[in-house]
């Protein structure tokens, strides 16, 4: 273990949970720069760090490694036959960038055990995002009409979309900050981060309910339900202190969610007249019957709502997204790359297992995070939004870092581990050179924008000539 170590997960953890939305609030621009240049520059470092001292790789590790490589080729594929390269190309630097953020997290967790810093940042995470959700509340701004069904709005206050401008995508940041923070329960040191815990549960569970996502609540329950099957099939047990906290949290949640309006929220997934569960049915019902016209590359990375309106049937609207990350990659990427990146969710899963059998729990508590994304995304997009597309990073190298801690692993040979140390380098070297010349394109892009809404067009010209 080494301070480079350290610093990673720290700088990793206190990023992804507490710092980038905030960035993100206020510039999407800006916090996908960040993002780019945080993971390129630990890449180059790591890469640096593998010249000079070896490390232990197990075959799940290499397996899962292989098969995001072979998703990122085809998305890099797609991003080359694109009807939009300008549009695909930076969110291919963007997948990059979260690919080294992932290998990155694995190998800082594995090196200095310091998984706990995960849990720490989630915890004050759902303090800070708990108390914007709640005063969002209370004044009950006025929503967009798509955000609720008309017959229920009389039922409601508002919906709380927090600094993600979207409720489901809150609600799908905030299912990962719970999970996340129960881990700081069962694996905090001291009564303060027990406490930390507790009143974290307390604030990121109201501020959940207070999204009306039922995508999320779902997502939330999928992730608890698995969180404790892996609880049940290892050896560790929650002490006294932590069962008292957990058991005072869900009783307060429980009281909240059933005095307040949330449960009516709920109750209307069984109605398939609901206007959001119906326009969902519609443009899934538009895709599937022109399954056969897909070219079988894909359209190219962010090309969705371009090509959309080819396929839409009468009735339905024009989404941004397919509201199904698997459905809006086979569109995107190809058919393909949809089975590799159904395969790569399984056997990360299948990882987290591995390692839960072998007493490893927060690899379970990882695992069970990515899950509830994985659920949310089945009828949401939280994953084609930066903040939360992090976590997924982050959660996916959690679960990986505990899969190179078992007998079988293997110190990489010494010409090995030089090639991969140097095709990490040259990545990062990539990822910050695109990072910078993408945002200088699109802020240039944004002035021409403006210049054009304020009846300049002289001046958008000469910006877009110098793209």
């Amino acid at each position: 273990m080494s301070s480079a170590d350290r610093l990673f997960s720290t700088l990793i953890a206190w990023f992804a949970l507490l710092i980038l939305p905030g960035i993100y609030f206020f510039s999407e621009l800006n916090a996908v720069l960040s993002l780019e240049i945080l993971a390129a520059v630990s890449a180059i470092a790591y890469g640096l760090l593998l010249f000079q001292r070896s490390v232990a790789i197990g075959a799940d590790y290499r397996a899962f490694v292989f098969l995001m490589l072979a998703w990122l080729f085809l998305a890099g594929r797609s991003t080359m036959a694109s009807l939009d390269a300008s549009s695909s190309w930076p969110v291919f630097i963007k997948l990059a960038a979260m690919a080294l953020l992932t290998l990155v997290a694995a190998l800082s967790i594995d090196r200095s055990e310091k998984y706990t810093t995960f849990f720490q940042a989630a915890a004050w995470a759902g303090i800070l995002h708990g108390v914007i959700a709640m005063q969002e509340y209370i004044e009950a701004p006025p929503v967009p009409a798509t955000w609720l069904d008309p017959a229920t709005r009389h039922i409601f206050r508002t919906r709380c979309a927090g600094v993600l401008t979207d409720p489901n995508v809150f609600a799908a940041f905030l299912s990962v900050v719970f999970l996340l923070t129960l881990g700081l329960l069962l694996f905090g040191r001291g009564k303060f981060d027990r406490l930390l815990a507790g009143i974290s549960l307390i604030m990121s569970g109201t501020a959940i309910f207070t999204t009306l996502s039922r995508g999320g609540w779902i997502g939330l329950l999928a992730g608890l339900t698995a969180l404790l099957i892996f609880y049940m099939a290892q050896e560790f047990r929650i002490d006294a202190t932590g069962k008292r906290i957990l058991a005072v949290s869900a009783i307060i949640l429980l009281a909240i969610f059933l005095i307040g309006p949330f449960k009516m929220r709920l109750l209307s997934i069984a109605k398939p007249s609901d206007m959001t569960f119906a326009q969902r049915t519609l443009i899934n019902k538009g895709i599937f019957a022109s399954i056969n016209r897909f070219p079988v590359a894909g359209h190219g990375l962010h090309t969705f709502n371009q090509i959309y309106p080819r396929y839409r049937i009468v009735g339905g609207d024009y989404p941004m997204n397919a509201h199904n990350e698997f459905i809006h990659s086979m569109l995107e990427t190809g058919f393909l790359s949809a089975f590799i990146l159904a395969a790569i969710c399984l056997y990360l899963l299948k990882i987290a297992w591995a390692a839960v059998k072998r007493d490893s729990l927060p690899a379970g508590i990882f695992a069970a995070a990515f899950f509830s994304l994985l659920v949310q995304n089945l009828s949401g997009f939280s994953s084609r939004i930066l903040p939360t597309s992090v976590l997924i990073a982050i959660t996916v190298g959690g679960t990986l870092a505990f899969s190179m801690q078992n007998r079988h692993c293997r110190p990489l040979n010494y010409h090995l581990r030089k090639i991969a140390a140097l095709l990490i380098i040259i990545a990062g070297i990539v990822v910050f050179w695109q990072s910078i010349v993408i945002y200088d394109a699109q802020q240039n892009m944004q002035m021409a924008s403006d210049f054009l809404h304020s009846r300049q067009p002289s001046q958008a010209l000469s910006i877009l000539e110098k793209i």
